[in-house]
């Protein structure tokens, strides 16, 4: 089965120079529609904050937000933008 979905994702850190711990970790989702043969891939963006690994304590729980849109545009079978 195929679906037709794009996901991508990446990590990072705040713009505003908080780079240490939690408070400066930022995990970046996107998710569209795809269309075959399509030239060019929109996108919702999300932004997620907090969160520790293994960790049941409430207070590092997850935010997640849609923060903007993104569209990737493929000018070949190699190359995109």
């Amino acid at each position: 089965m195929n679906a037709e979905v794009s996901f991508v994702v990446w990590y990072t850190y705040a713009m505003d120079g908080v780079s240490q711990g939690v408070d400066g970790q930022r995990w970046y989702t996107g998710q569209g529609k795809f269309v075959p043969g399509a030239l060019t891939l929109p996108t919702t963006l999300c932004e997620t904050i907090g969160g520790i690994l293994n960790s049941t304590d409430p207070g590092h729980a997850t935010r997640t937000q849609v923060v903007g849109t993104a569209t990737a545009t493929f000018f070949d079978c190699h190359t995109a933008q």
